[in-house]
């Protein structure tokens, strides 16, 4: 839980740069928490939305490029799932429809969302445990 809520620091180039071992010392995480920050940032940096588009050749196809991995860690992977389905039903009740880049963003995170295993009836309860805990907050 400790490297879900720090990854968002250290997502970017920019932000590591920043906040760099000065930060990570201050912040006083293990190791662990440090090598699971770090292995999220490179799998979720891998394979961006950018790695969906639509094809020159046909405007009104859109492929991915390669397809994303949540890597051999078990809570890496969990911290993949629960970014990739907020940003997903946040996608969905904000911009699914309206965004310029509204089919693309749906097959990035319906991409993501099958490498990490996680079909619609798993998808929907997770949502549902999102806007259970929203209430009781």
């Amino acid at each position: 839980m400790r490297a879900f809520c720090l990854r968002p620091l250290f997502q970017t180039d920019e932000d590591l740069v920043r906040h760099g071992q000065d930060f990570m010392d201050a912040v006083d995480a293990s190791p662990v928490v440090i090598l699971l920050v770090m292995e999220y940032r490179s799998r979720a940096n891998a394979w961006l939305s950018d790695r969906v588009r639509r094809t020159s050749a046909d405007p009104q196809r859109v492929v991915s490029e390669g397809l994303p991995s949540a890597g051999p860690l078990e809570a890496v992977q969990h911290m993949l799932i629960a970014d990739k389905v907020q940003g997903r039903k946040e996608f969905i009740r904000h911009q699914r429809g309206r965004h310029v880049r509204s089919e693309e963003l749906d097959l990035y995170f319906n991409q993501w969302l099958e490498a990490l295993d996680v079909g619609q009836d798993e998808y929907e309860e997770l949502c549902a445990a999102v806007d259970l805990a929203r209430i009781r907050a």
